[in-house]
């Protein structure tokens, strides 16, 4: 993309937008003739439009090319991570010496260059 190119907006920011300004106006029209039923309609009608513009904000991802796709996944391998080492039994109680360098330097050896192993005292949820 060059440099001072205007993005256009996706059809789905568009659509979100839309809803969410047509949730507040509505109402508030409606609030000129019975305030009553406006007054309820605009608490939904905000309700609405914070849904809408979160909506509007995720990522639109099939109005994204491939060198965009490409770029953020090289930017995503090239994060680091932390890499959490368990150092207590499922009871809570220390682990031997032995078996804590032997979990830390099998959590060394998995890690990158740019990843940072810490052991943690508490028990590690395991991942579904």
């Amino acid at each position: 993309m060059a440099r001072g190119e205007i993005l256009k907006p996706s059809p789905q920011r568009i659509m979100g937008l839309s809803v969410a300004a047509a949730a507040i106006i509505i109402p508030l029209i409606l609030m000129i003739w019975n305030l009553a039923i406006g007054g309820l309609l605009l608490m939904l009608g905000s309700y609405v439009a914070y849904r809408a513009f979160i909506f509007s904000r995720q990522n639109d991802w099939a109005n994204v090319n491939e060198a965009e796709l490409s770029k953020l996944e090289r930017h995503k391998a090239q994060q680091s991570k932390t890499i959490l080492v368990q150092l207590v039994d499922d009871y809570g109680r220390d682990l031997s010496p032995n078996k804590v360098q032997q979990l830390m330097d099998e959590a060394q050896a998995r890690a990158g260059p740019r990843d940072a192993v810490i052991g943690v005292r508490y028990k590690i949820p395991k991942k579904p």
